[in-house]
């Protein structure tokens, strides 16, 4: 239990109450525009807040001054603003919009300031707080923080219950994406720019500090920012509250090519096609998440006469983007230097499986349809796409350490697609791969089987191939020698893949594509 000695606990307690005593006064501060599972409102007048009576959360929801937002483990909220601001609850959050004045103009009466009692979230700020900053506050029971900027995440882990573990040292964080912010307490502040994070422990006494790593439970997740159907919402009579937005925009990306990207995303994911004179909207229809650094994903698309597969990995360092959907699975993948997009847009999901190697997650799918374009040939609508992906991908220092790994139980596999598009078979693979200086595939044994009962085996074309070739996929870099058996005899393929489990090593995704005479078989698969 807490402690109500904690002099900001008590003052924090004090204020709620104070404000649930208003509660007649409370006027709409925004409304809900995406939910996913355990998510709840606190009605402002509601009791404090063990026993308080919740009402499920819903899309188009208006949300009050006064209220409180609360979500469980596998919950999460994206709150749109008055003002045109944005709110992204992570899960196991209780978020209070304890003051939100906004009469549609900067008139100096406009104010907004946010209580987090546990958890964290990320806030894009509307017109409140982008010139008068001191009109907005977030407060912790241990700090307040402020802004000189407007995209951050606060998060606040309380003590823990006697013979439980917080997921962190107790206290206030909060981490700096554009601009600036500053965490307070009693004791001191501490400015925080781009990229940093901060610390206001709960222990009184102690200033806020500037952090040296950002803590683990802060980069795990992706941070959900996109909003199904945002454009409808901003197109009104000449634009102007399209244009209005993206003004506001402007000041939040201001300088930061990859922000200035995903902010077109917010609205509608623009492409323009080098060369081609294409110039094609391809709309984002769900609520998607970025995938943070160490996201990889393999896989491909089938169209007529083409088979086509692949890699892209996210490090942070690249301008490759992933943007995922509820389920973790791509909505988006832009690869900028080759010209590569896909879009899910509204095709179906017809093959989807999930797993884990050890700790690491990863999943995989067939999307019926949806949008490619290629620098080469422009945009298209693929028969299939095909993917399999994880967040948890091995880095080059780790496959620099020696040691050697057989990978060859199948955790799972997109079902094979053939040249007619039919879905089905099976697969079997094994990968050798030497690890050390010069990380290598030593050996590749695939099988398959398809829709169709045709048997297909490929194996490399060379004793071994550098991992780092093997990685980008695709190309003469990592042909494979397929048989057919019953299609046509010998053939032509090509493989990609990542070793992932970060240090432990612990598995291999990898997609194929196979050739013979016209017949093809294309895939990916997941081993251990």
């Amino acid at each position: 239990m807490i402690s109500f000695k904690n002099k900001y606990l008590r003052f924090f307690i004090a204020a709620m109450a104070g404000l649930i005593a208003a509660a007649a006064q409370a006027a709409p501060a925004g409304n809900i525009i995406f939910v996913t599972g355990d998510a709840h409102i606190i009605r402002a007048g509601s009791p404090l807040p063990t026993n308080a009576i919740a009402t499920a959360a819903t899309k188009n929801a208006i949300v009050n001054e006064g209220d409180t937002l609360v979500t469980g483990k596998a919950g999460a909220m994206h709150i749109r603003m008055n003002d045109e601001g944005f709110i992204s609850i992570r899960p196991e959050t209780r978020l209070m919009v304890q003051s939100f004045i906004w009469n549609g103009k900067e008139d100096g009466l406009e104010r907004s300031v946010l209580s987090l009692l546990r958890g964290g979230f990320r806030t894009i700020t509307g017109v409140i707080g982008r010139r008068t900053k001191d009109s907005y506050r977030v407060i912790t029971p241990t700090a307040t923080i402020g802004i000189r900027g407007t995209d951050h995440e606060p998060h606040y882990i309380e003590p823990a219950a006697p013979g439980e573990a917080a997921s962190g040292e107790p206290g206030t964080y909060n981490k700096v994406n554009v601009g600036a912010t500053f965490i307070r307490n009693a004791t001191g502040t501490v400015e925080l720019g781009p990229n940093e994070a901060g610390f206001a422990s709960a222990t009184p006494g102690k200033p806020p500090v500037r952090l040296s790593v950002l803590p683990g439970f802060m980069r795990n997740a992706p941070v959900p920012l996109g909003t199904p159907d945002r454009s409808g919402a901003l197109d009104d009579e000449g634009g102007s509250r399209k244009q209005a937005f993206m003004s506001r925009v402007a000041d939040w990306v201001d300088g930061d090519e990859d922000r200035k990207r995903l902010a077109r995303l917010l609205l509608r994911f623009s492409v323009t096609v080098a060369g081609s004179g294409l110039d094609l909207n391809i709309p984002v229809k769900e609520a998607f998440s970025v995938a943070p650094p160490g996201t990889v994903v393999v896989g491909g698309f089938t169209a007529p006469g083409v088979s086509e597969n692949g890699g892209l990995l996210v490090t942070g360092a690249n301008d490759n983007l992933i943007l995922l959907g509820p389920t973790n699975r791509p909505l988006l993948i832009a690869v900028p230097g080759d010209g590569f997009r896909y879009s899910r847009d509204t095709a179906p999901l017809v093959d989807a499986g999930d797993a884990r190697i050890n700790g690491t997650a990863l999943n995989w799918g067939i999307y019926a349809g949806g949008t490619v374009i290629n620098e080469n040939s422009g945009a298209r609508t693929p028969q299939y796409f095909y993917f399999m992906g994880t967040g948890n991908v091995t880095g080059l220092s780790d496959l620099a350490l020696p040691g050697s790994a057989n990978y060859n139980n199948v955790v799972g596999f997109t079902k094979p697609i053939n040249e007619a598009g039919q879905l089905g078979g099976n697969v079997l693979l094994s990968v050798n791969v030497l690890f050390g200086a010069n990380p290598r595939v030593t050996a590749y044994n695939l099988g398959v089987q398809d829709a169709m009962g045709r048997n297909w085996l490929a194996v490399l074309s060379s004793p071994s191939q550098s991992l780092a070739n093997f990685a980008p996929g695709g190309g003469g870099a990592n042909n494979l020698n397929v048989n057919c058996l019953s299609c046509g005899g010998a053939g032509t393929g090509n493989a990609t893949g990542y070793v992932i489990g970060g240090a432990n090593r612990d598995g291999l995704i990898s997609s194929y594509g196979l050739r013979s005479g016209t017949a093809t078989v294309t895939g990916a698969v997941a081993l251990k």
